[in-house]
């Protein structure tokens, strides 16, 4: 009977695993990754030519939604892009699903407020920080799986926030548009132009301000003329 048992579990066990294998199958059957390094971008074009315009670019870790596939450019659509990128750049489908588990962070994003960041797997240990709806932390996945609680790095320590409160997964980023592009490099130049003129009209500031020689200033001089020594020159 025992063995029975054992059996029965280990058959349930395997449905599980198989059952959660095809889920995630079948979520990541219309997936794309790119494959740039961090160095590098992928360019989203509004036709499948690389002579067509850029809408928008592609980032280490990025990934999309595919819309149509063909030979040479997949159609694809990521955040508020939509385009054509090069399929010698990306890996599609369960083959996304291994790069992004390989390269991509797995993030614990809180989905309540006042989760508890905890130093060790138990409502014992001490508190280390609280996150509140939204908020995310990096999972160690490699740390040794601890059953409810999930284990996540907090300020360059290991700790811990209990799995129920929390959704777990990769951290797949959206296309950048051009527009967004052109925003950002507007308000980077912009910056970097008033930083600037701040730190010239300092070096203005200095260069015009007056030399005023010690023993010339009003008040120095009365006090000079008190103490007797008014023929003393000026201190430069």
């Amino acid at each position: 009977v025992s063995q029975a048992a054992s059996t029965g579990v280990q058959s349930v066990q395997i449905i599980q695993q198989n059952a959660q294998a095809a889920a995630e199958a079948a979520e990541w059957a219309d997936k794309m990754l790119v494959t740039v390094d961090k160095d590098s971008s992928l360019n989203i074009r509004k036709e499948a030519s690389a002579d067509a315009e850029v809408v928008g670019k592609f980032y280490a870790g990025s990934g999309a939604e595919v819309l149509e596939t063909g030979d040479e450019w997949t159609k694809v659509k990521s955040g508020d892009v939509e385009g054509y990128v090069n399929n010698a750049y990306c890996v599609f489908g369960e083959d996304a699903h291994t790069y992004a588990e390989e390269n991509c962070e797995t993030k614990a994003t809180a989905y309540a407020d006042g989760i508890r960041v905890r130093e060790a797997s138990n409502t014992d240990a001490k508190i280390l920080d609280v996150i509140d709806s939204g908020a995310s932390l990096t999972v160690n996945t490699d740390a040794e799986e601890v059953d409810g609680w999930v284990s996540v790095d907090c300020n360059g320590t290991t700790a811990y926030v209990a799995a129920d409160y929390v959704d777990v997964a990769l951290n797949i980023d959206d296309a950048v548009s051009m527009e967004e592009i052109r925003a950002r490099e507007a308000a980077a130049a912009q910056k970097a132009a008033q930083e600037a003129a701040a730190q010239a009209g300092s070096l203005i500031d200095v260069q015009a301000a007056p030399v005023v020689r010690a023993g010339n200033h009003p008040a120095v001089k009365r006090n000079l003329l008190a103490a007797g020594t008014a023929s003393i020159t000026g201190i430069s």
